[in-house]
């Protein structure tokens, strides 16, 4: 997917520059030199220090910036350019390292062949024009210094005296030396001007970026498929990776659970595969997978069957039975631990037809207070319930997130277990299979899916109704 994602959007971008249309580049070189003054006079400042030859091309490369100067090569070029013409968008211009020190070289690129050569000496006129002017305005400050100097030397001092003409005239020499420097010397000169230059159509501009949102984005679509393979909605697959039947559905529409609880009610009857009193543990593999919504869904549909059924929370670290159900006091904790009698903690609440489900909720558990699921007044509570029900629906923690979830097995005739589609992993499904491959016996065990989309029931597979085959977990 990566690969792919990312060869599709360099294929992409690698399309759109060659119908580009291709540009040509014109190339001018300045050559810039500094003019070396060696001052024999003492007392006379300079403000312009010498500058190497790298430093100055530099300097001259910078006026290219310089929005003063654009606007002088505009004015050169005249009509060959349109009105508003991005200069800055068509020149480059750097001053060349190493052993080419001191040249200036401006590049142009356009699509105008002629246009592009314009610009480029243009360019190159303009900077050797005011680097040169620069340098003369220096030239002629440091003249305009000498001057003074000897203004006010010659009226401070006594014109027959000997060392004062010798000063006088060596200003003189000094005067001469540097107007024909000034008059005489270009600073910066154009050594190359630019050609028509050569047609260019380069695919860096497009492939690089393209080549990088397609690597992004391949990688987010791939974390995305991975996601969703990870968490598959198909039932099928839920229960492949759990490898157990497919009890059934339970729709994610509200008004379709009703018939489906029906259903799952009447499947679950058999799944022990022995008459008498059934113990069923419903469990997850993690939080959140809709086990509770749906033991409490399987008890209530197996109360309006006329079964004396009985619903048991022990998932004592998220309980959630007695605010659905509106009830409050002691619970299975308090009857454990011999804080509360069974006549406090069953509660019977009626339904249809003079049917009722007798509800044990989770109570208060306090933790650090011991295991209350691995312990004999546990299975003393559940001996009770279950001499006087059909059958015993034991809400359980997550078999992944709790170290005392898998004591429950030990009591169970049956296992429901409950993946919620689109959210239960499969290695978390894989994981239980695994656990479930260790216990001392064989337990009966089948898969309902949650939250799985569909409003009828799926149909019971052939390997699942009847009696479960031995050793089916």
């Amino acid at each position: 997917m990566i690969a792919a994602v990312t060869l599709a959007f360099i294929g992409i971008a690698a399309l759109f520059d060659l119908r580009a249309p291709a540009a040509n580049i014109s190339v001018a070189e300045v050559r810039v030199s500094p003019v070396a003054y060696e001052n024999p006079l003492l007392g006379i400042p300079s403000n312009y220090p010498e500058v190497s030859d790298e430093s100055a091309a530099g300097r001259v490369a910078a006026l290219a910036d310089d929005p003063e100067v654009l606007a002088r090569v505009r004015r050169r070029l005249g009509d060959e350019v349109p009105a508003g013409y991005p200069l800055e968008d068509h020149v480059v211009v750097g001053a060349a390292p190493g052993p080419l020190a001191g040249s200036v070289h401006v590049a142009a690129r356009d699509g105008d062949i002629r246009r592009t050569q314009a610009v480029a000496n243009a360019v190159a006129e303009e900077l050797a024009a005011v680097a040169t002017a620069r340098e003369r305005a220096r030239l002629a400050r440091l003249v305009d210094a000498l001057r003074d100097e000897r203004r006010r030397l010659r009226r401070g001092a006594d014109d027959d005296d000997a060392v004062t003409r010798l000063t006088l005239a060596e200003f003189d020499r000094a005067i001469s030396r540097l107007e024909a420097v000034r008059r005489t010397r270009r600073p910066a000169t154009i050594v190359d001007r630019a050609d028509l230059g050569e047609r260019e159509k380069t695919v860096v501009p497009h492939v690089v970026p393209g080549s990088v949102l397609g690597l992004s984005l391949g990688l987010l679509a791939a974390f995305f498929l991975d996601a969703i393979a990870r968490r598959p909605r198909a039932p099928e697959r839920l229960a492949a990776a759990a490898g157990l039947p497919l009890l059934g559905l339970v729709p994610s529409a509200p008004r379709s659970r009703g018939p489906a609880y029906e259903h799952l009610a009447g499947q679950a009857a058999w799944l022990a595969g022995r008459p008498g009193p059934v113990t069923l543990v419903v469990a997850s593999a993690e939080p959140s997978a809709g086990k509770s919504t749906l033991a409490l869904g399987l008890a209530q549909a197996a109360a309006r069957s006329g079964g004396r059924t009985c619903l048991v929370e022990c998932d004592l670290h998220r309980p959630v039975l007695a605010e659905r159900l509106g009830s409050g006091g002691p619970g299975l904790a308090e009857w454990v631990a011999g804080a509360a009698q069974a006549e406090e903690v069953v509660r019977r609440i009626p339904g249809p037809a003079g049917t009722e489900l007798a509800v044990v909720a989770a109570g208060r558990h306090e933790p650090g207070k011991g295991e209350v699921l691995s312990g004999e007044a546990f299975t003393a509570a559940l001996a009770s319930l279950r001499s006087g029900h059909d059958l015993v629906i034991l809400d359980a923690p997550p078999l992944l997130a709790v170290s005392d979830a898998l004591a429950l097995l030990a009591h169970a005739d049956a296992l429901v277990l409950c993946a919620r589609a689109g959210q239960t992993a499969v290695d978390e499904l894989e994981a239980v299979r695994t656990t479930l491959g260790r216990l001392p016996r064989p337990l009966p065990a089948a898969l309902v899916v949650t939250n799985a989309g569909r409003r009828v029931p799926v149909a019971v597979p052939a390997g699942v109704a009847g009696e479960p085959r031995p050793g089916e977990a």
